[in-house]
């Protein structure tokens, strides 16, 4: 895939779970950057990734549940946007 069509793909999904995570987590508090470690800094946790995961799965048509290991998708923004964008190509 191009470069820009790959830029294209991931804001979406980086938009996405950006706002998932400042508002359902965060509760609006503070918002996260792109290469904030997520599950480090115990912003995710085991159940947060699965409320994430579904609705990711949801909201883009791709199954990342039965993926593993998943904590090391969901390391950061970054590494979550790269593993969802990789799912949708494949799709």
């Amino acid at each position: 895939m191009p470069a820009q069509e790959m830029t294209d793909a991931v804001e979406p999904v980086r938009d996405f779970v950006k706002k998932f995570i400042t508002e359902e987590l965060l509760k609006g508090q503070e918002e996260v950057e792109d290469d904030t470690p997520l599950i480090e800094w115990g912003i995710l946790d085991s159940l947060s990734v699965a409320r994430l995961g579904g609705s990711i799965e949801k909201h883009f048509d791709v199954v990342i549940l039965g993926e593993t290991p998943i904590a090391e998708k969901f390391r950061t923004v970054d590494t979550i946007c790269a593993f969802v964008s990789e799912l949708r190509v494949a799709r």
